[in-house]
């Protein structure tokens, strides 16, 4: 089927069954931030500044999504960066390099842009939209930085991004 993909661009999408609807309600505050903090220790196991500058030089991009009912790992790629992109997907089942620092820069910032995205006016309407539309239920409430555990993300991402298995992928390019 013909496309507007770039000449040599590379898309990847995956997605696996189960989610953040399947966790404990006591981990759903974790769960919030275990993404972010996958990141920011490094995806991987690559330190994300290097990630980063990779990517961008190689107009390339690689992400994973943690949502409600599945999980999905998402990248773009070009023939020269294919195969680095697939070691990459590897890596984020094979290896983890949780970092303590990243844990304790990323909750100021999360707070920060929680306490922002609180006062919104947009933000506050829709967040009144899913109080009516599921009944006050945890698993669409704001993230309570109190209940945030850092050894709770960490399993939480181990739990989800261990194993390839459930994981459908397709590569379209």
């Amino acid at each position: 089927k013909q496309t507007n993909l770039k000449k040599d661009e590379i898309v990847i999408s995956s997605f696996a069954k189960k989610g953040s609807a399947y966790l404990p309600k006591e981990l759903i505050n974790s769960e919030s931030i275990a993404s972010s903090y996958y990141y920011e220790s490094g995806l991987g196991g690559i330190h994300p500044a290097k990630l980063d500058k990779f990517l961008r030089l190689k107009n390339s991009d690689i992400e994973i999504e943690l949502g409600f009912n599945s999980r999905n790992i998402s990248a773009a790629a070009n023939n020269k960066t294919f195969e680095d992109i697939l070691k990459i997907i590897n890596r984020i089942f094979t290896t983890k390099n949780y970092r303590e620092n990243a844990w304790n820069t990323l909750i100021p910032k999360e707070k920060e842009f929680s306490s922002q995205m609180s006062i919104n006016p947009y933000n506050i309407f829709y967040d009144k939209i899913d109080d009516i539309l599921y009944n006050n239920n945890y698993l669409f409430s704001s993230t309570n930085f109190d209940k945030v555990n850092l050894k709770e993300s960490q399993n939480i991402i181990d739990q989800f991004f261990t194993d390839p298995y459930g994981f459908t992928f397709y590569i379209v390019g």
